[in-house]
């Protein structure tokens, strides 16, 4: 992605709750493009021919280090 550039993107997001009923946030760093010390649900972009449960999956893992277990059909 390059900035100022028009494209077309698809991305994901998780909603993650622990058996207490709490729901995750992380907050934005420095090195964010926008919107930093925001805070906010984990997502990010999803790669060609990637399935959104997969992207889903690797973004949480990349950004916060969390390995997901379950990912529910939507």
């Amino acid at each position: 992605m390059k900035k100022g550039v028009n494209y077309t993107g698809v991305g994901v997001g998780a909603v993650i709750v622990n058996n207490n009923g709490e729901i995750f946030l992380g907050k934005r760093g420095r090195d964010s493009r926008n919107q930093i010390g925001f805070w906010s649900i984990p997502g990010g972009g999803v790669r060609f021919g990637e399935k959104l449960a997969d992207a889903i999956i690797r973004e949480v893992k990349e950004e916060h280090d969390i390995k997901i277990c379950q990912v529910p059909r939507f």
